[in-house]
């Protein structure tokens, strides 16, 4: 039974048929979705996201709980970067290998030096060296 405060329930009259006035009374927001299913596209795409129900809801629950867990994570992965420099100034291993700025400004020197290197590579004088070096006379006096 249908009470008049149920504003979503379907009205039911005797006999099961609807009444003049309920056939007259306007569906909007069951009329739009009626309408926009009728277009092919808009049909083929709400077939597309029932077939994927459970991956959609899958990838929900993942990002709700990522969301859920943002504040953990973040402060997992600050606590990791801070642990790393510490670690970096901390420990200067024989090798000192450059950090970023050291290593910009390198490339930098080099990238001013490269056409003076490749005047260098390609001089007869290097060629004359190589070539040198390549015999097996030289090479066996060395």
């Amino acid at each position: 039974m249908v009470t008049a405060t149920s504003r979503l329930a379907p009205r039911i009259s005797l006999g099961g048929k609807m009444t003049a006035t309920e056939l007259a009374k306007p569906h909007a927001p069951v009329d739009a979705v009626r309408e926009r299913l009728n277009d092919p596209a808009i049909a083929a795409s709400v077939v597309t996201l029932l077939d994927n129900a459970e991956l959609l809801s899958t990838l929900v629950l993942g990002v709700a709980g990522l969301v859920e867990r943002s504040d953990t994570i973040v402060d997992s992965v600050a606590s990791g970067v801070s642990d790393f420099k510490a670690s970096r100034l901390a420990d200067r291993s024989p090798l000192d290998l450059p950090g970023p700025n050291e290593l910009a400004a390198l490339l930098s020197a080099l990238t001013g030096a490269a056409p003076v290197l490749t005047e260098i590579l390609g001089s007869p004088l290097l060629r004359l060296l190589r070539d040198r070096l390549n015999d097996p006379t030289v090479l066996a006096s060395l």
